[in-house]
């Protein structure tokens, strides 16, 4: 009996030892594993476009596997909600009207997967600067116009994350997506090529396991 009671209070003392060793206090971020899971919360603003890109709520959904403290590869998956607004005439990027349903999406929904390389650059104290360099597919669908289609695009993007323990930490982000936007046809126009546009920024926390 005793002999357990001795085991059980060694374990949860190298159990309490291990947690403060985890606390970052000062000191760079020291990566306690080799992968990364992120979720964020944040907003798209589209740009360009015929017939706008797709503007509203967004989440953002991020794995890393290390190759070295600086390079990550970095996979991404991240939806769009873009916003309605109510039935009358709209008027598309060059200032042309066209009728457009109730509550219609303008600009559309979407759905961004990407996928490339993170840069996190360690700093002196537990702070993390982070340059995600990727190319990436955007699908769009539910437009007012029904020109669903799809874009190609860049998303560079740079944020910081402060890491609480070695393993959490959390911070904030922005990104742009540039490329072409493949549209098909519609009750406004034909299939056509455009210009996709799009700025984010993102709260949310990382954790490396």
């Amino acid at each position: 009996m005793r002999v357990r009671i001795a085991v059980i209070a060694f374990l949860l003392v190298a159990c309490a030892q291990n947690a403060r060793a985890e606390i970052q206090k000062s000191g760079p971020e020291s990566f306690p594993g080799k992968n990364e899971l992120s979720a964020h919360l944040g907003y798209q603003a589209g740009f360009g476009g015929q017939f706008a890109n797709p503007s509203g709520f967004k989440l953002f959904f991020d794995y890393g596997r290390r190759f070295t403290d600086l390079v990550w590869l970095d996979l991404q998956l991240n939806p769009i909600f873009g916003y309605s607004a109510s039935a009358g005439v709209c008027y598309d990027n060059r200032g042309r009207p066209f009728t457009c349903g109730a509550n219609y999406n303008y600009g559309g929904w979407g759905i961004e997967f990407a996928a490339g390389v993170k840069l996190k650059i360690k700093t002196k104290v537990p702070l993390v600067v982070e340059v995600p360099l990727t190319v990436g597919v955007v699908g769009m669908f539910s437009r007012q116009c029904g020109d669903n289609g799809a874009a190609l695009v860049l998303r560079p993007g740079a944020g910081v994350k402060y890491f609480l323990t070695r393993a959490i930490g959390v911070g904030a982000g922005v990104n742009f997506a540039m490329g072409p936007g493949f549209h098909g046809a519609s009750s406004c126009t034909g299939s056509y090529t455009d210009f996709y546009g799009a700025f984010d920024f993102q709260l949310g926390a990382e954790f490396i396991l």
